[in-house]
Order: structure tokens, then C-alpha cells, then sequence
């Protein structure tokens, strides 16, 4: 192999273990429970959701144009799934995500006021790229 290949080899794997190096911290530091992906979405089970949709959420259109993206249907209809699925996808495409339950979110709150730690607590809140509540 000439030297040229061997030096693009050799830099294309340090890019290569870089990046998922920083998936792997993303990933970490989401704080999301499992790491589903949307392809494992069981479609044959009736719900409210349509590809369509299933497909813009899994295109994350809605962090790329700033706009919130609010799951609400009954029990079992699969949301943690998708927002744990939109929250691993974010972190693939190099996203900051952070996953909280509000109980969590308003224990922090709480603790942070008491502390005198709001202004931290705050900037720790709104650094994410992504950032999730659920119930």
C-alpha cells in the first residue's frame, strides 16, 4: 500500500473512533433509558400514528426548525419509544439531548432554588440541542 493510502487509512480511522467516541459521550450524557431506533416501531399495532408522521418525527425537521415536538396519546401508544428513538437518532447526528422525567425535572428545580444554584440549573436546562420531559 503506498504511504498516501496508509496516511488516509490511518486518519480516516482516528476520524472514525473520534466520532463515535462522542456518540458514545452523547449518548451518556442524554441520560436516555434504552436506545431504540425507529425501524423497530411496530406499525402492525393499531395506533394514531401514520408513517407519514412517524417519518417527519424520525427526520427530526422539528429540531432542525426550532419547533417543539409534543407527544400525547394514551398509554401503550408507543411515545417514550418514539422520543427515546428521536432522542438516540439526535445524538447519531450530533446533538446534545438530555432526557428527563418531570418528576426528575422538578426535583432539580426544587433543589436548585433551595441551593441558590437557579442560574446553573437553568443554563444546564437550556444547553441541550434536544431536551425531553417525560410524565
Amino acid at each position: 500500500m503506498p504511504p498516501e493510502e496508509t496516511l488516509d487509512a490511518l486518519f480516516q480511522a482516528e476520524v472514525d473512533v473520534r466520532r463515535q467516541r462522542a456518540f458514545a459521550y452523547r449518548l451518556r450524557t442524554s441520560r436516555l433509558r434504552t436506545s431504540p431506533a425507529f425501524e423497530d416501531f411496530d406499525l402492525s399495532v393499531r395506533r394514531s400514528l401514520s408513517k407519514t408522521t412517524l417519518r417527519e418525527i424520525a427526520s427530526l425537521s422539528c429540531l432542525r426548525d426550532g419547533r417543539p415536538l409534543v407527544l400525547i396519546g394514551q398509554t401503550g401508544v408507543g411515545k417514550s419509544f418514539l422520543a427515546q428513538a428521536a432522542g438516540h437518532r439526535a445524538c447519531q447526528e450530533g446533538k446534545t439531548v438530555l432526557f428527563l422525567s418531570v418528576t426528575h425535572w422538578l426535583e432539580q428545580l426544587q433543589e436548585a432554588r433551595i441551593s441558590h444554584t437557579f442560574l446553573r440549573f437553568r443554563d444546564r436546562m437550556i444547553r441541550p440541542d434536544l431536551r425531553m420531559n417525560q410524565k
